[in-house]
């Protein structure tokens, strides 16, 4: 059932259209509908669409499929997405703002996790906080990122609290300069975004495939790599 599931999702998009991320959306379009007619995420089913039906993002999605890394096809979805929504939340803070935003949390997690150690609520709190991936009500990149193969088994709230003490420090690094402003703020997210997960997920940059991404979702005729290179240096 699965697999003719699949092949019907397929039917409207090129062979190599990956069929998990075809999956993905047709997932995504299915959980919307509960959600705000203004919810941004809205617009993600037709930039996921829009992806995987554009004839340069081939070069893209053969690339993605080649990666040793699990699920980059999916996971690559998922990243577009959050780029293309633009920054938010906290991503909106000024440098000074971000950096003593992350220094708080750190400090906080320190504290809470050393209240918790040692406690029997330490190991209870993860049976009402951690839900597998199937469970949860929406689908956003979030989602897709929170859980990825080979991730650490906590089997203590204590554990994750010290992971995000950790993970602080690094984030307010690789966070510095990347506010932007101006008519172009959310395109200019969207190449820093994917240009880091190319980083992560390929080993490289991967300008040419950013521009790629970038010229399809924002319906562009002259992006090129040089441009990735000055939004990403």
């Amino acid at each position: 059932m699965a697999e003719r599931k699949r092949i019907e999702n397929s039917a409207t998009f090129p062979k190599w259209a990956p069929a998990e991320v075809i999956d993905y959306l047709h997932e995504y379009e299915l959980q919307l509908k509960g959600y705000n007619l203004e919810d941004p995420r809205r617009r993600c089913p037709l930039l996921i669409s829009t992806l995987l039906n554009a004839e340069n993002m081939k070069c893209v999605w053969e690339a993605l499929g080649a990666s040793k890394k699990p699920m980059a096809p999916l996971i690559f979805a998922a990243a577009a997405c959050h780029g293309f929504l633009g920054p938010q939340y906290e991503e909106g803070l000024t440098q000074a703002e971000h950096k003593a935003f992350l220094k708080k949390v750190q400090r906080l997690s320190v504290e809470l996790s050393n209240t918790l150690r040692g406690y029997y609520l330490d190991g209870t709190l993860i049976s009402h906080l951690v839900f597998p991936i199937e469970t949860r009500t929406s689908s956003t990149c979030a989602d897709v990122y929170a859980e990825r193969p080979g991730q650490p088994h906590w089997s203590r709230f204590s554990e994750i609290l010290d992971s995000v003490a950790s993970a602080a420090p690094y984030l307010c690094k690789v966070s510095a300069g990347k506010r932007t402003h101006g008519d172009y703020a959310c395109r200019a997210y969207f190449v820093r975004h994917l240009t880091g997960f190319f980083r992560e997920y390929l080993g490289k940059p991967e300008r040419s495939l950013v521009a790629a991404a970038t010229a399809a979702a924002f319906t562009l005729s002259d992006f090129d790599p040089r441009q990735v290179r000055k939004l990403a240096p």
